[in-house]
């Protein structure tokens, strides 16, 4: 909190954070001070581990011998050597969960369970505090946490490896013979009726039931219409200056209707074209039952520049608007990203790059 005057006080930015997280004070404080422009997806996770919720993670007898030898089969190694402490304890717990390693004893089961189910809040007000410094790759990055939380696996990892009756050799038979590696081509195929004729087209012997459990789980997923407008806007009179021009294609060229350095708004059109299934998400590792949500994150990649980020979720449709400064050059930022990032799935994100063309004025 902070005096306004002698009568007056108001929560600070940092307050905020932490009473609508649910998050410590201390927590938030920490993270303010410490996260850094273009930090990896490692090193926030660490930072993620180290938060003061996470030293309430139990630390039982002679488990510090387990830590060491649990970070001999983690990928990436613990800050320090530690290993009696709650918060390595952590960091190796996130490993264990995203890599499905074997626990050294049955309790880190439960105890990779306390983080996990702490760790969406605590990653969502890491979000806010890089979206309010811009650090344009830092929110990204922590973006992809999240689905890493919510799917139970590393970015890298095949985006099949929670559909159920899926193993590594039906992966690659995808990949090998049909060229199929990513969530929406699967999407695709099931969507065209085609999935159990490819499986019959490569000897995978699955049941019927099978089958029919991998498309009720695929069909799950969030198929969304993602649609872009953008005009000039006058922001004293608050209205658009030359209405709205929504864009048809991906990437799209404005010519003379922006002007460099001016103000624009941007309008965003989602329809779920699945909408008669729930948003609670089928295709996951998380404990707890949690509906599919997005954030809208506008950026001018050429500058390294978060222009704006919003959480949003909707079941049907939804309408947005967002009033944005435009880069002072056209030259040296010749377009700006509008990406539509899932909170829950990892392959399903979407962009429309909108390319200036300078005004023939």
């Amino acid at each position: 909190m902070r005096m306004i005057d002698d009568y007056n006080i108001e929560s600070t930015f940092l307050g905020h954070i932490a009473s609508f997280y649910y998050v410590r004070h201390s927590t938030a404080a920490y993270f303010n001070d410490n996260i850094i422009p273009n930090m990896n997806l490692i090193d926030l996770i660490k930072l993620i581990s180290y938060a003061k919720e996470f030293e309430e993670i139990p630390l039982r007898h002679n488990e510090d011998n387990y830590n060491e030898a649990l970070a001999k089969i983690c990928p990436y190694r613990p800050p320090d050597k530690r290993y009696d402490s709650s918060n390595l304890k952590t960091f190796l717990l996130f490993q264990m969960y995203f890599g499905r390693l074997p626990p050294p004893i049955r309790d880190y089961v439960t105890d990779a369970k306390l983080v996990i189910d702490g760790s969406m809040r605590i990653a969502m007000a890491l979000i806010d505090i890089a979206a309010d410094k811009g650090y344009l790759s830092v929110v990204f990055n922590l973006c992809h946490i999240m689905q890493m939380i919510a799917q139970g696996m590393w970015i890298h990892d095949s985006q099949f490896l929670n559909i159920p009756h899926f193993n590594e050799t039906i992966i690659k038979i995808l990949h090998s013979k049909e060229n199929i590696t990513y969530l929406p081509q699967l999407i695709d195929l099931v969507k065209n009726g085609e999935l159990q004729s490819t499986f019959k087209k490569h000897k995978i012997n699955l049941s019927e039931e099978n089958i029919q459990d991998i498309e009720e789980c695929i069909k799950y997923i969030p198929d969304v219409s993602f649609k872009v407008g953008i005009c000039a806007f006058d922001s004293e009179k608050f209205e658009p200056i030359r209405g709205n021009y929504f864009l048809k294609t991906h990437f799209k060229f404005i010519d003379g209707q922006l002007q460099p350095g001016g103000e624009a708004l941007l309008k965003i059109s989602l329809k779920r074209l699945n909408s008669q299934y729930p948003l609670t998400v089928r295709m996951e590792r998380y404990s707890k039952i949690k509906d599919a949500g997005w954030w809208i994150v506008v950026a001018n990649e050429a500058k390294q520049e978060l222009m704006c980020v919003k959480k949003i979720t909707f079941k049907d449709t939804l309408r947005k608007e967002f009033q944005i400064n435009l880069p002072e050059s056209f030259e040296e930022s010749p377009k700006i990203d509008v990406y539509l990032v899932s909170d829950s799935y990892i392959g399903i994100d979407q962009i429309y790059s909108i390319r200036f063309n300078k005004s023939k004025n």
